[in-house]
């Protein structure tokens, strides 16, 4: 049989048989062989008079050549006349009207397959994506269907294994395991509407998510008839295996509940998908087939859904240098007032500029540590991460970044700069959270001593050290939001240079979390040892910091040529008049 020349006889009130929108090959004559068998076509035969629309036909006999869902459904009716004509059987003659027009709709996808091929509604669907405001490259389907619809398939699989048990296809297992999902053939009529008038193409996973929302009020409540105690949210379906998967495994988590180890399993919606998916596959064939022996019934109404649209995360990352003794890293603001703390935020500079760019729900910034906004960030600076949310914009070329960079630098230039900005991929972000506990960083502050210091003192106590082991308890600023605790950080390498007899600089590589303020003056003891008192001194404190190196190597650089921090001062300009000498206390993390 060549399907793509059938022709036999057809009353003259039939509907001219079209031609095929695209040529079947011969894969598709090996998919038939599978049920070339009279009972195979008897049962064509009767899911075309229990209703079913071409496609869905197709689908319960596991026939999955796309180019044949790709056809009109007037075409796919023909086929499946001219084929079981080759068995003896006959089908009743094509309407003049195609499936999804009424006054009847299909019994096993509401008429939406057949609604979905109309020129209407392709160009409805096509126009909404193209308004949307979001970059075009390619998109993935995403399909949240009623309830009701899973229901009415396992009733139609239990039917035709019930009523064709010599068929083979019906015999062999699980109905998902055999059948064509509903949302697979919505994806290759939809996909092949839209990349025909958006040249967009569909893939399964894309950055762009088409989200359509089907519903169906006249069935929404089927569920009652053999779970009454479920609520009307039993209408409600996952998007996809992926997120019914993820419901499933969401339902089994243990919470906690306060410091003792009793846990709570928290219980699946009794309304989702996955709970009338599981509830059927408790039942038996005989029993569901008892409670409802018939074929589901044509619906009287059309499917009705909605679009939305999802863009996922767009990552960049870069290095930012903070210039500026007055910005914090993230907004600062009092709580319970709109009072700012500082002149500005690092977060605040870099964003401005790409908000505009990408239209995002939402930014979020995180990097590899964080400075109090005291203490400058120079050398290489250090690496940040922006994930933005549903972005409307996402495709940007080197140069584009280039721009964004330039702009963000123009800004501020005497407060935050960066450098290497680039977009990363997603599990850039572990890299980042990984660094915060393994990564060594370099500092250079200004110490000063009450009491008067020589330069054979200083040698004497810090010209030999080598990797010092410290125990710091948790300090006195931060106590009021963390929690008491003792923790052992390393100092690597530590050099100093005499300044005058109550200064001294201090170079150091320290472990990642280590409260370098704290180390130097001690912390009222809570920090040992300390510069305080490893000099001997009856008090010290920091009076400049500077971190000049967050040692990761992330992201690729781009330019090691360019060199912001190049034209920070001297950290020794940064000290305070004689008189003027205060203990600067933030309320930020410290480093």
């Amino acid at each position: 049989m060549d399907p793509n020349a059938m022709e036999v006889d057809k009353p003259a009130s039939e509907p001219p048989r079209p031609a095929p929108t695209v040529i079947l090959g011969s894969r598709l004559l090996g998919e038939l062989d599978k049920l070339m068998c009279a009972e195979g076509a008897d049962a064509i035969v009767h899911l075309y008079n229990w209703h079913c629309c071409g496609r869905c036909i197709l689908r319960l006999l596991s026939i999955r050549v796309i180019e044949l869902y790709k056809q009109t459904e007037l075409y796919i009716q023909y086929f499946l006349r001219d084929y079981v004509t080759k068995f003896g059987k006959s089908l009743p003659p094509v309407p003049p009207q195609s499936a999804g027009e009424g006054p009847e709709f299909c019994p096993l996808c509401f008429g939406l397959l057949p609604h979905l091929e109309r020129p209407e509604t392709s160009d409805a669907i096509v126009a909404k994506i193209s308004q949307s405001g979001y970059q075009l490259e390619d998109y993935a389907l995403r399909l949240q269907l009623p309830s009701s619809l899973t229901l009415r398939h396992y009733r139609a699989w239990s039917l035709l294994q019930s009523t064709f048990p010599g068929v083979k296809l019906f015999s062999k297992g699980p109905m998902h395991d055999s059948i064509v999902e509903v949302k697979e053939a919505v994806r290759w009529v939809f996909g092949q509407a839209t990349f025909r008038k958006l040249r967009v193409e569909h893939k399964h996973r894309a950055r762009l998510e088409v989200f359509v929302e089907v519903s169906h009020d006249e069935t929404k409540e089927e569920f009652k008839q053999f779970w009454p105690e479920m609520t009307d949210d039993g209408a409600k379906a996952d998007l996809s295996d992926d997120e019914d998967k993820k419901e499933q495994q969401q339902s089994k988590k243990k919470r906690k509940r306060g410091n003792d180890n009793e846990t709570t399993v928290l219980a699946p919606n009794p309304g989702s998908l996955s709970t009338v998916k599981a509830k059927l596959k408790e039942m038996k064939r005989e029993e569901l087939l008892q409670m409802a022996p018939e074929f589901p019934s044509p619906s009287k109404s059309l499917a009705t859904y909605e679009i939305k649209f999802n863009h996922l995360p767009i990552h960049i990352a870069g290095r930012y240098i903070k210039l500026s003794r007055n910005y914090s890293q993230t907004p600062w603001v009092i709580i319970g007032t709109d009072q700012r703390i500082g002149s500005g935020s690092v977060q605040e500079v870099i964003t401005a500029v790409l908000e505009a760019a990408f239209k995002a729900d939402e930014v979020k910034f995180s990097s590899a540590g964080r400075e109090d906004r005291d203490v400058r960030m120079l050398g290489r600076g250090r690496p940040f991460l922006l994930e933005f949310i549903n972005p409307r914009k996402s495709r940007f070329g080197r140069a584009q970044y280039a721009e964004f960079q330039k702009a963000i630098n123009s800004s501020h230039p005497d407060a935050v700069q960066i450098r290497d900005l680039q977009f990363v991929p997603p599990h850039a972000s572990t890299v980042i959270k990984t660094s915060q506990d393994t990564k060594l960083k370099n500092y250079q502050c200004v110490v000063w001593s009450q009491d008067p210091l020589t330069p054979e003192r200083v040698e004497a106590a810090l010209g030999q050290v080598g990797v010092l082991t410290l125990q710091q308890y948790t300090p006195v600023r931060v106590l009021h939001r963390r929690a008491l605790a003792m923790r052992e950080r390393k100092i690597h390498k530590l050099t100093y240079k005499f300044i005058d007899q109550h200064h001294i600089t201090l170079d150091m590589v320290t472990q990642a979390g280590t409260y370098v303020k704290e180390f130097v003056h001690g912390d009222l003891g809570r920090t040992r040892p300390s510069i305080r008192e490893m000099l001997n001194v009856s008090a010290a404190d920091l009076l400049a910091l500077d971190v000049t190196d967050v040692q990761v190597d992330f992201p690729t650089v781009i330019d090691s040529s360019f060199d912001p921090a190049a034209s920070a001062s001297s950290i020794l300009l940064d000290l305070p008049k004689p008189g003027e000498r205060t203990v600067i206390i933030t309320d930020e993390d410290a480093e």
